[in-house]
């Protein structure tokens, strides 16, 4: 489901929480709008800057630490809130200026097996999630993926495969098959190409320090 954003001369402006506790974040542009931006404004960030990359297919992602809370995002001249609960991982995934959705990806409890194991996830842009199954070949086949959750996978693997069904009849639309790196989450953006008739696998690299 996605937020609604606010043009940025609308309503009074939110506060904040304050900097206590600690998230990590992910931006990524999932999106067939090329006129969005290269990065987010957002608040609370550990580091100096002051906004986040927007991580694309051949650009990847990195997952920056941020206050946990109430935070406040810019895309373009709209504005938005998120709210983070402290020690967990999490991408904001970004389908136009004014519309966004905030994907859960992992616990600090889990981060040992986060930060080392590769690991796939899906999304699809331009159609309900709810019409389509998802299945991955890692180190075996695993059925009926949820959209947004990480499979981790040996990293010996060395590469996983795809396979995308229309959930009414079962017709497999699409496959393909991606290599693997240790350290590295990959989410493969779906999308239908209407010229081609076909649909495209994007995917797009997420790196966990």
């Amino acid at each position: 489901m996605a937020l609604a954003c606010s043009p940025a001369n609308e309503g009074p402006d939110l506060t904040t929480d304050p900097i206590e506790k600690v998230a990590s974040l992910s931006v990524l542009n999932v999106s067939d709008n090329t006129s969005l931006p290269d990065r987010i404004k957002i608040d609370g960030l550990y580091s100096a800057k002051d906004f986040i990359t927007i991580g694309s297919e051949g650009s990847s992602a990195e997952y920056e630490q941020i206050a946990a809370g109430l935070r406040n995002i810019t895309i373009g001249s709209h504005k938005d809130t998120i709210r983070l609960q402290e020690h967990n991982y999490y991408t904001l995934m970004v389908y136009d200026n004014d519309s966004v959705r905030l994907a859960w990806d992992a616990s600090y409890d889990d981060s040992s097996q986060f930060i080392k194991m590769p690991s796939v996830r899906w999304n699809i842009s331009g159609d309900d999630p709810s019409n389509y199954k998802v299945d991955f070949l890692v180190d075996s086949l695993l059925k009926d993926i949820p959209m947004d959750e990480f499979i981790s996978f040996s990293a010996d693997k060395g590469n996983f495969t795809v396979y995308l069904y229309d959930k009414a009849s079962g017709e497999l639309l699409e496959e393909e098959e991606f290599p693997s790196q240790i350290n590295t989450k990959v989410t493969v953006n779906i999308k239908y190409n209407s010229a081609m008739d076909k649909y495209i696998y994007n995917p797009i690299t997420q790196l966990v320090k």
